[in-house]
């Protein structure tokens, strides 16, 4: 008997949620068809969770996902930094553990002649290709991974300088417009520019040690 009373209550109380949910529905309903409160509700519930939602995505959600993939990858893009470092970095007098870095630059001929000009070419030649080959294996990763666009810019624009070093000494060594006062010139805005970009470099390596 005890059983059955206690089965008779539980089956009461199952019927009264169920009666009180469907009362609450058509009552729901009805307000909607016949005065349209609730859906002006319903409105300014998501307009109002939109724009909550938004900020919320957009200055902390994102971030925080942006951090903890940087963080897992940070091994991977310290070595790809460390690799363009090496392109643009002097090895034989540098000491990149120690942070004794020296930048490999280019340097103005101590006289000027078509044998000077045309050795400074293969120079720039051959730093151009030390330079978008490192560049060009890291490029795809660094851009899915890391937050490093402007650096990836930067290095890029190495790249022309370099161009406009080249672009001198041959209009240079065929006598036209431009003097070896435009070549020195653009030897110089190079390899200040290579300084720029190693101190980004060190700095993006810093800045790594504290995510």
């Amino acid at each position: 008997m005890r059983g059955s009373g206690t089965f008779s209550t539980h089956t009461a109380i199952r019927v009264i949620a169920a009666s009180l949910s469907i009362a609450v529905i058509i009552a729901i309903v009805w307000v909607d068809i016949a005065s349209g409160v609730w859906q002006e509700t319903v409105i300014l519930s998501g307009i109002t969770a939109g724009l909550l939602t938004f900020p919320l995505t957009s200055l902390f959600l994102e971030r925080w996902l942006a951090r903890v993939e940087h963080k897992k990858w940070q091994p991977v893009t310290r070595l790809a930094l460390t690799d363009i470092l090496h392109a643009i970095a002097d090895d034989e007098h540098s000491d990149i553990h120690r942070q004794h870095i020296v930048p490999r630059s280019i340097r103005v001929p101590d006289a000027w002649s078509s044998q000077s000009l045309h050795n400074l070419m293969r120079q720039v030649v051959h730093e151009r290709n030390n330079l978008t080959h490192a560049l060009a294996r890291w490029s795809g990763f660094l851009a899915g991974s890391a937050d490093v666009q402007g650096f990836m810019n930067h290095i890029a624009n190495l790249a022309e300088e370099l161009d406009d070093i080249r672009d001198a000494a041959v209009e240079a060594d065929t006598g036209t417009s431009r003097s070896y006062d435009t070549v020195t010139y653009e030897i110089n805005s190079y390899n200040k520019a290579v300084i720029e970009a190693i101190d980004e470099i060190e700095r993006l390596l810093e800045a790594m040690t504290t995510l």
